[in-house]
């Protein structure tokens, strides 16, 4: 009996092999950089949420008193913090970024909140540049940036950074609503 053998091969070549999976990476980074972007959005929009909503509650509370006592707990106890931050049993107030979020008053009606871990660059130029319209009156985070007369989107560069996998620390100043 006599077997036919064929002189085509069926199957990849190893350079075949390699463009599809170069093709394949390629799918792949692009998805993973859409998701990047689209979570680091999110992340922004939620931050500055919950900081309108602090800056909102605390302003209302103390709209006649003096926040000297105003810290984390009473913040807590009075409702300050919207709905959307996690806190720990042991009080520990963390954000979207794995920071975390601190609030203490300042005589007689001023009050800071600061957040951490914030990436630098966009996301937190993103933060900073919203933030100008609810009211706060400085935020400080590499550098300072007044939201006055005086405020550039220089200003926020400085705050906030490069890109390129760093955190700062943003400090949001109101320095007296009923002075």
């Amino acid at each position: 009996m006599k077997l036919k053998h064929s002189s085509k091969n069926n199957g990849l070549t190893l350079i075949e092999a390699l463009i599809w999976f170069a093709i394949f990476a390629a799918v792949v980074a692009g998805i993973f950089a859409l998701y990047s972007n689209a979570r680091n959005a999110s992340n922004s929009s939620t931050v500055n949420k919950e900081l309108s909503t602090i800056f909102s509650q605390t302003e209302q509370l103390f709209a006649s008193e003096d926040t000297k006592d105003l810290d984390k707990a009473l913040a807590l106890k009075m409702g300050v913090f919207p709905k959307s931050v996690k806190v720990s049993s042991s009080g520990v107030i963390s954000n979207v970024f794995g920071g975390t979020i601190e609030i203490t008053g300042q005589t007689p009606s001023g009050f800071t909140v600061t957040y951490t871990g914030v990436p630098s660059g966009e996301v937190c130029s993103n933060i900073v540049r919203a933030q100008k319209a609810v009211g706060w009156d400085t935020v400080e985070g590499k550098a300072l940036a007044t939201y006055d007369s005086t405020y550039s989107i220089s200003q926020v560069g400085s705050v906030c950074g490069d890109n390129g996998g760093e955190v700062t620390d943003l400090v949001f100043i109101r320095l007296g609503s009923n002075t």
